[in-house]
């Protein structure tokens, strides 16, 4: 409930949000040249929750890549590439998208410390008649408040690399994280950066700290997360051998200079043979 009206609220922010919500559908050209078009502003990416495990896995590096694939000229030389971006982008679902990730292949921890997934719940004091105020605001209402806090980190930006510096430093130290979660730091320290700006500015009423204290809570709760998904060897090839159990050949007595004996046999084409004698697995 209310997840394209919070992604329109966030882009809101900076601009009219119907024009600068991005959709599962556009092309990946598209996708690309408006991430690039954005650069330093958030994107918000609408409902994808029918999105393949590889295509999501495809999204994640491209965004945290921060630039576009590189091309050659007609004659071979490299082209100039001038598409690059340094943001978070905001994905909505209403299905984990971590899950699917594992689902993809048995260790998707490269691609699942790149995410960040908030499950969200309903709120009942937040009802119909305030959804409808807040969506009859949004299109009269926009811009002003990324404007406001555009124009503090352009004219204070010798500031902000060290204290975000700090600001990461500190989460790592308190999660004690580990190298390859650095992205959750980095976007942890980014975001709570720039709530304790706007805090600064008047532009929120959020109390900052306690988002500082449950995102740390957040990281350390889903690196334990992470590891239950992380499927092991041996579970893999349990279930390769069950998906493919009606293409097995099953022997016994497979001593020297004799012929096995049958116990059963495939369906359909062989893919592996399990001898009960020598408990050898023969796979094709």
């Amino acid at each position: 409930i209310g997840k394209t009206l919070v992604g329109e609220w966030i882009m809101s922010t900076y601009g009219k949000s119907s024009d600068l919500i991005l959709m599962k559908d556009d092309t990946r050209n598209f996708l690309v040249q408006r991430l690039g078009l954005y650069n330093n502003l958030p994107a918000y990416i609408d409902e994808i929750s029918n999105i393949d495990g590889q295509d999501f896995s495809d999204l994640v590096y491209r965004i945290t890549q921060g630039r576009d694939k590189g091309r050659l000229t007609k004659t071979g030389k490299e082209r100039e590439n001038i598409n690059s971006w340094s943001t978070i982008a905001v994905v909505s679902s209403n299905h984990s998208l971590t899950e699917r990730l594992s689902a993809l292949k048995s260790n998707a921890a490269a691609e699942i410390n790149r995410v960040m997934e908030i499950n969200v719940q309903a709120v009942k004091a937040f009802g119909r008649a305030e959804a409808t105020e807040a969506d009859h605001t949004f299109p009269q209402n926009y811009g002003l408040a990324g404007r406001e806090f555009v124009r503090y980190i352009v004219d204070k930006e010798d500031q902000h690399k060290e204290k975000i510096s700090t600001l990461v430093k500190m989460i790592d130290e308190k999660t004690q994280a580990k190298p390859d979660e650095r992205f959750w730091s980095a976007m942890a320290g980014a975001a709570i950066y720039g709530g304790l700006i706007a805090k600064k500015l008047g532009l929120i009423e959020i109390d900052v700290q306690k988002v500082l204290a449950w995102i740390s809570k957040y990281i350390v709760t889903a690196r334990e997360s992470k590891r239950e998904q992380i499927t092991h060897p041996v579970d893999v090839l349990g279930q390769f051998l069950d998906a493919n159990a009606h293409q097995a050949l099953v022997t016994t007595g497979n001593e020297r200079g004799k012929i096995p004996s049958m116990i059963r046999e495939p369906r359909s084409r062989l893919v592996y043979r399990m001898d009960l004698d020598t408990g050898r697995l023969y796979i094709s």
